[in-house]
């Protein structure tokens, strides 16, 4: 897989992510306490991430480890480095944007970078077509003719 694609499905993440934090903000916190809320956030982003990059990675089967721990660093850089700068815009201290990763208080967002970059891992050697079912379960396998037709 290129660098390319692999910037251009983080910006795709990039996207959706927030769009998880506001669904966590304005849906599960209207709804359940402030943990469960936290704790289903986590769940959903780890689905958004794991679907996104499942559907637009394509990681020959044969890449080297190095490259793909290449790949996730660049992913897990780019999204501290985003986070960082959007917080600290938004008028955050350093501090209080580095408590959001201190999983010994029980902060459950470094659950979603592992996640983000265990995908290199997971998906090398997958394809897009992989992913769907089997042609036969879409219906649009064509039935084989017998050598008595």
């Amino acid at each position: 897989m290129s660098y390319a694609r692999l910037l251009a499905t983080w910006c795709v993440l990039a996207v959706l992510m927030p769009l998880n934090g506001a669904l966590r903000e304005f849906g599960f916190k209207r709804v359940f306490t402030v943990p469960t809320s936290e704790i289903l956030s986590v769940i959903t982003g780890i689905g958004v991430i794991l679907l996104t990059t499942r559907l637009l990675f394509r990681i020959p089967g044969d890449t080297r480890v190095p490259r793909l721990v290449g790949f996730a660093l660049l992913l897990v850089g780019l999204t501290v480095a985003y986070e960082l700068a959007l917080g600290l815009r938004g008028g955050q201290s350093l501090r209080q944007l580095l408590g959001h990763y201190a999983i010994w208080r029980g902060e459950l967002w470094p659950l979603v970078l592992i996640a983000l970059a265990a995908t290199p891992f997971l998906w090398r050697g997958a394809t897009s077509r992989s992913a769907l079912p089997p042609p036969s379960i879409l219906g649009t396998e064509r039935p084989q003719r017998s050598s008595r037709d």
